[in-house]
């Protein structure tokens, strides 16, 4: 087993007669009967099958059984980026920038697709064998109709997607409201004044 999340578990899994492998992420359909999560798999589904970009997690197949569903998609052997944050502490500069201009590159792709990510966290960014990341988790994503950044009815009249979005600690909008909100002279990264 690869991981674990809230919704099933992921298992590393190997194409039969060749040394390609996957990371398939096993769903139990009892869940099903939540329709909260029938639009998120859903939308995981759907969000991985449109997508083509170095930097973001695609679906390779996708089948069912009569208990279970089964998403496929490439192993990433580096894990998550949390658990290099957690385990390097530091992060040399260098690194930062490439990570960040992967990110930037990744959430253009999806932006230019009406994709809108709103899970985004270290838990939910994975690095390949080389090191570079690959964005995961579409469960959560808002998809604009047309595919572009159109006014929907969830939508405000600019467009934007609305706020109340992303699981455990929060939201990147939640952590850039706190940073907002300390006085002035503290370091938001260090957490002194």
């Amino acid at each position: 087993m690869v991981g674990r999340g809230a919704y099933g578990k992921v298992l590393l899994v190997r194409l039969r007669g060749t040394e390609r492998r996957f990371a398939m992420k096993v769903i139990e359909k009892s869940l099903l009967a939540k329709p909260s999560f029938v639009a998120y798999m859903k939308t995981e589904r759907d969000v991985m099958a449109r997508l083509n970009h170095p930097f973001l997690v695609r679906l390779s197949m996708a089948f069912q059984s009569r208990e279970r569903l089964f998403l496929v998609m490439p192993f990433l052997k580096g894990g998550e980026l949390f658990t290099r944050l957690r385990r390097a502490g530091l992060l040399m500069e260098a690194a930062v920038r490439i990570y960040a201009a992967e990110m930037i590159l990744a959430i253009e792709h999806l932006h230019e697709h009406g994709i809108i990510h709103r899970d985004l966290k270290p838990e939910n960014i994975l690095l390949d064998d080389e090191g570079h990341i690959c964005i995961t988790d579409y469960g959560l994503c808002k998809v604009l109709p047309g595919g572009n950044k159109k006014k929907d009815r969830d939508s405000g009249e600019d467009g934007r997607a609305g706020a109340g979005t992303g699981t455990g600690e929060g939201s990147i909008v939640d952590a850039i409201k706190m940073q907002v909100a300390l006085p002035s002279g503290a370091d938001a990264l260090h957490g002194s004044a």
